[in-house]
């Protein structure tokens, strides 16, 4: 066997144009929110950076959240004061201004 040396480093090979263009449009996929103008990325987007994972993997809602969101929806809707709002779900963004907005499961607009 050979002996490894451990304090050796890796060298990062330079990306291509091409590579660092797709790079780019891959982190504006995992994109969560934006604030100040500065991107809230998934949690484990480094892991479909890397290739261990897929997007759909870290930006799908779990089965637990849907559910909650089901019962505040089913309590929204028999609200009596639902017929004067409008209940909006599925990760809806919304700005809230210039640069910055927020992914919400549910938004109550009146």
């Amino acid at each position: 066997m050979t002996p490894v040396d451990e304090n050796t480093k890796t060298k990062k090979v330079a990306m291509t144009p091409e590579q660092r263009r797709q790079r780019q449009l891959l982190l504006s996929q995992l994109v969560y929110e934006m604030e100040d103008e500065k991107p809230v990325y998934y949690a484990g987007y480094r892991d479909v950076l890397n290739g261990i994972k897929e997007p759909e993997e870290i930006t799908g809602t779990s089965g637990l959240r849907s559910f909650l969101a089901e019962i505040i929806q089913r309590f929204l809707f028999a609200h009596p004061f639902g017929k004067r709002f409008r209940y909006l779900s599925s990760e809806l963004g919304v700005q809230i201004r210039k640069k910055k907005w927020r992914s919400c499961d549910i938004a109550i607009y009146e």
